[in-house]
């Protein structure tokens, strides 16, 4: 004996699977995006006009 006969439940999805991948590419947005802008572009290059860096320089060994 079956009280309330169940809806279609395979041709509508139930709202919150209706809004689990969007709100999964949303998380993955939110963490990748900050960690786009990490990082320098482009070799490491000392800092002041080239004529007026010291370094590297030969240190004493003792």
């Amino acid at each position: 004996m079956n009280p309330t006969p169940r809806r279609n439940s395979k041709t509508r999805p139930s709202a919150t699977r209706r809004w689990q991948p969007a709100a999964l590419v949303l998380f993955a947005a939110a963490l990748l995006v900050p960690l786009a802008g990490c990082g320098k572009r482009g070799p490491p290059s000392p800092p002041g006009p080239s004529s007026q860096v010291t370094y590297p320089k030969i240190y004493p060994t003792q």
